[in-house]
C-alpha cells in the first residue's frame, strides 16, 4: 500500500466502490473494497458489498460469454455529434463535396474492355487489326466514347457547377468556444482525465451563459457532462447538484437522472435515488441498470423501513406523453409544458428554476 493510499479512510473506499459498482465496474468496485476490508476485516457494509459486487461480476462475465446486450450510461453526451468531419451545422462537410460534383462525374463506361485495350486508337485494314505504332494492340471501341463525343452541354450548366462547388467546400472558421471546450473535455474524459475534464465542461458553461442567446439545451448537456466527471471522481453531491441544473433545463432528461440516481445511491439516500430510477424506467422500460438498481434498493429498504417501506418513499412523478413521444421519435416534447422536477437533500420539490441557479 503507497503512502497515498494510507490518507484515505476506508468510507472514501467504499463510497468510491459503490459509484464503480453503479457504473457496472465491478474489477474497479472489489478493488476498492479489498482496501476497505484490509484496513477494517468487521465491515459489515463492505462484507456485504463485496458479496453483492461478487455475484455481479459473476453475471456480467456469463452474459459477455453468451454475447448479451451491454448497455453503457456512463458515456458523455455530445461525443456522436463532435465526431470529426461534422461541420459546424450538424451535417458531414464531405457529404456536401460529393453531392455537388455528381455532375462533374464521368459517366460509368458499360461494357468496356479493360483500360489496357481502350488505351490507343484502333486501326484495321482488310478486317484484319493492326498496331497502332507504339507496340500496343489496338482497342476496341468503347460505348462510352460515343456518349462522351455525342454529349452536348446543356447551356449555364458548368456555371452552376463551379457555382455549387464552391458553395460546399468545408468551411475553414473555428469552431465556437464553447463547443471547442466541449469537444476538448469530451477527449479527457474518454482519457481517464475526469478532474481535467470537469475544467473544460466549467469554462464551456461559462462561455455559454456570457453569450446572449443562452442555450439552454447545450447548457443541460454540458452541466450532465460534468456532472458524469464528478460521479467518476466519487463527488456524489457536485454531481447532484449538476443533475438538478441540467433537469432543470431539460426536464425528464435520462442521463442526468440516472446520474442522479446513482450518487444518491452511492450517499445511501436509498429513496430519492429509487425514485429517480423508477421515472427512467417510465420513459425507457428496457434500461436494465435501472431494473437492476430498483432490486437493489428494495431489498435494502425492505431491510431499513419494513413492510412500510413504499409509504416513505417520496412521490414519483408521472412521466408527460411528450416526453414518451420524443422518446420514441414522435413529436418533440415542450419544455415549457414540462413541470420542474428537482431534488434537494433527498426529497422531491417543485420550486422554480432561479433558485437553483447556482447550482454547478
Amino acid at each position: 500500500m503507497s503512502s497515498l493510499d494510507a490518507l484515505v479512510t476506508p468510507y472514501a473506499y467504499l463510497r468510491r466502490a459503490t459509484a464503480h459498482k453503479n457504473l457496472a465496474n465491478y474489477k474497479a468496485a472489489t478493488t476498492d473494497l479489498n482496501r476497505v476490508l484490509s484496513q477494517e476485516p468487521d465491515n459489515p457494509v463492505a462484507k456485504k458489498e463485496f458479496a453483492e459486487v461478487e455475484e455481479l461480476l459473476q453475471k456480467a462475465e456469463e452474459a459477455s460469454r453468451c454475447k448479451g446486450r451491454k448497455i453503457v450510461i456512463e458515456d458523455i453526451e455530445g461525443s456522436d455529434e463532435d465526431e470529426a468531419g461534422v461541420s459546424v451545422g450538424g451535417e458531414p462537410a464531405g457529404e456536401h463535396s460529393d453531392m455537388g460534383n455528381a455532375h462533374n462525374k464521368p459517366f460509368p463506361k458499360k461494357n468496356c474492355p479493360r483500360s489496357e485495350e481502350c488505351g490507343a486508337p484502333s486501326h484495321t485494314q482488310n478486317g484484319v487489326k493492326k498496331d497502332c505504332g507504339n507496340g500496343q494492340q489496338p482497342r476496341k471501341p468503347c460505348e462510352g466514347d460515343s456518349l462522351k463525343q455525342n454529349r452536348v452541354p446543356i447551356p449555364g450548366t458548368e456555371n452552376t457547377a463551379k457555382s455549387e462547388i464552391k458553395e460546399v467546400k468545408p468551411s475553414s472558421e473555428p469552431l465556437p468556444t464553447a463547443a471547442r471546450l466541449k469537444s476538448e473535455g469530451n477527449q479527457l474524459f474518454k482519457n481517464g482525465q475526469f478532474a481535467e475534464a470537469a475544467l473544460k465542461y466549467s469554462e464551456a458553461i461559462e462561455n455559454v451563459k456570457n453569450t446572449r442567446s443562452e442555450n439552454a439545451e447545450e447548457l443541460a448537456i454540458l452541466h450532465s457532462n460534468r456532472a458524469a466527471c464528478h460521479l467518476k471522481d466519487g463527488n456524489s453531491r457536485e454531481c447532484i447538484e449538476d443533475c438538478n441544473r441540467a433537469l432543470e433545463l431539460q426536464p425528464f432528461s435520462v442521463k442526468p437522472l440516472l446520474r442522479r440516481a446513482m450518487a444518491n445511491e452511492s450517499l445511501e439516500r436509498y429513496r430519492p435515488a429509487y425514485v429517480d430510477y423508477k421515472t427512467v424506467l417510465q420513459i425507457d422500460s428496457s434500461m436494465q441498470v435501472a431494473h437492476d438498481s430498483i432490486n437493489r434498493i428494495t431489498r435494502t429498504l425492505i431491510e431499513q423501513d419494513g413492510p412500510d417501506w413504499r409509504e416513505k418513499l417520496p412521490p414519483i412523478p408521472t412521466v408527460p406523453i411528450s416526453v414518451h413521444l420524443q422518446q420514441h421519435g414522435g413529436v418533440p416534447a415542450s419544455s415549457s409544458s414540462q413541470p420542474k422536477i428537482l431534488v434537494e437533500h433527498g426529497t422531491y420539490t417543485q420550486h422554480s428554476v432561479d433558485m437553483y441557479s447556482g447550482a454547478g
